[in-house]
């Protein structure tokens, strides 16, 4: 469950970037071949994740791989800033496990997405970012981006006007606040629509439906 503020733009939009990632993968399933710790960075198969549980070769354990918060051990010489991303070269391990030479902050061959950066002081944590995260990272975030913009020209008609007339969307039943018309469109993600679907709305049925809720 995903709390947000109601009132706030802000912890409103933060939600609906957090609703659309829940759209993609959250764990897969790897089968062991050295021994591994739970809630350790690992690779397995070839997937980059953080292990579910501990377990022994053979075994198969999932990987969680679901872009939300979490605590990272990094090299102590890695000198890591906000937003900034980590990668790991996947193929520089012991037994499961990267090396600390593995860890990088930038791209290459064999180098995978893990985490991007959300604060560095008093221990690192980041956004998990597995195999193919940081381009899903700024799909979602390029959506939300076209919401945001959807959102703002649906609150702004009811104040644009057409050759210094009337709005062009008159206000019928009382204006509405841009918190109001962006609970429109979180509704509609927990509701399950489709990204293509939702991308369709129009800004003038978007701030009709605020103002009907606003009634």
């Amino acid at each position: 469950m995903i709390s947000y503020n109601p009132k706030d733009f802000a912890s409103i939009m933060r939600a609906i970037f957090a609703l659309l990632l829940e759209d993609f993968p959250t764990r897969v399933t790897a089968e062991l071949s050295a021994p591994v710790d739970e809630g350790v960075v690992a690779v397995v198969d070839g997937k980059l994740g953080i292990t579910a549980a501990a377990g022994d070769a053979g075994d198969t354990i999932e990987l969680i791989i679901d872009h939300s918060e979490y605590p990272f051990r990094i090299p102590a010489d890695m000198d890591v800033s906000k937003d900034e991303v980590v990668y790991v070269d996947v193929t520089d391990l012991d037994g499961h496990l990267p090396n600390e030479s593995a860890y990088s902050k930038s791209a290459g061959a064999n180098r995978v997405a893990l985490l991007r950066v959300v604060q560095c002081k008093d221990g690192v944590s980041g956004i998990l970012l597995p195999e193919k995260g940081e381009e899903l990272f700024w799909k979602v975030q390029g959506i939300v981006e076209k919401l945001r913009k959807k959102i703002q020209t649906a609150y702004n008609l009811q104040f644009k006007t057409k050759l210094g007339k009337k709005p062009i969307q008159p206000n019928v039943t009382g204006n509405v606040n841009i918190e109001e018309v962006a609970m429109v469109i979180m509704r509609m993600v927990e509701s399950g629509i489709s990204i293509k679907d939702l991308l369709k709305v129009s800004t003038r049925d978007l701030l009709q439906a605020a103002r009907e809720n606003k009634s």
